[in-house]
């Protein structure tokens, strides 16, 4: 019964927030884009990693980042953002963990960009990092981590307003809790592509090939499953950032249409 509640629960909250979830617009992939991204996986040439030292991080997220920022800068205003958006991009610190074998990157509640040390170790290329750092800086720009923090606030109340006022504290807690997970979750696949196909734009805007991003889902997914061969799991870039064939065949997508021309088009703020 309570796996039931749990299900009609993730269904209320999830249809309540599709209706405050703004984005630029993104259509679905067609099925050729979806075979070529299967073949993408499974068949991308890769550079060996770097194995770059911790001390040399630095100089490598040095050389990068003002190419990116300021690449996201533009993309920011071309979308006619909130000038308060952009701005957070303008104003991003990166924090460089040099001694963390993590793979992954995050962008935090302060607008500041995370990168780890096992990510920037294991890229085949500054242009890897480079497309990292652009995912993030979209992640910025759109607000991401305060639109996540609302849907766990929605999902809370939505919670607790099903929950019977007599019903325990345990139990009252347990719903609060079940609640604010299912909203912090909610959109976050959409999340990640919004993210994808701005960072394709960023990366264009940057003097970069776009699909470097795809040459790095691809590094993420083939590590984990090598990583989970041998009983280790540092890959935390597929758990943030959720890594599938659609995902990819939507980066297919957004990296023709950049190389066609065709602008982004925001949706909402």
């Amino acid at each position: 019964m309570k796996k039931f509640f749990s299900i009609l629960l993730f269904v209320i909250i999830a249809s309540t927030i599709s209706g405050c979830m703004e984005s630029i617009e993104i259509n679905e992939p067609s099925q050729e884009q979806h075979v070529e991204a299967n073949r993408i996986l499974n068949e991308t040439y890769l550079s060996p990693a770097r194995n770059i030292h911790p001390f040399r991080m630095q100089a490598t997220v040095n050389r990068i980042a003002p190419r990116i920022r300021a690449a996201s800068y533009r993309v920011c205003l071309d979308l006619q953002r909130p000038q308060y958006q952009c701005d957070l991009i303008q104003r991003s610190t990166i924090y460089i963990h040099q001694n963390n074998p993590q793979i992954n990157a995050a962008a935090d509640e302060n607008s500041d960009i995370h990168l780890f040390g096992g990510l920037i170790n294991i890229s085949g290329s500054d242009d890897e990092v480079a497309a990292v750092l652009a995912h993030e800086f979209a992640h910025v720009m759109f607000v991401h981590v305060d639109k996540k923090f609302m849907n766990a606030l929605i999902g809370q109340s939505i919670a607790l307003a099903l929950v019977s006022d007599s019903a325990s504290p345990q139990s009252q807690q347990y719903w609060a809790d079940l609640g604010a997970g299912i909203g912090a979750a909610a959109y976050s696949p959409e999340m990640e592509l919004e993210a994808d196909r701005a960072a394709v734009y960023i990366l264009l805007h940057a003097g970069y090939r776009p699909e470097v991003m795809q040459d790095f889902l691809v590094r993420a997914t083939r590590e984990s499953a090598q990583q989970a061969n041998l009983g280790i799991y540092t890959v935390s870039f597929l758990q943030t950032h959720p890594s599938n064939s659609n995902r990819m065949a939507h980066l297919v997508s957004a990296i023709q249409d950049a190389r066609i021309g065709r602008p982004l088009v925001s949706t909402g703020y």
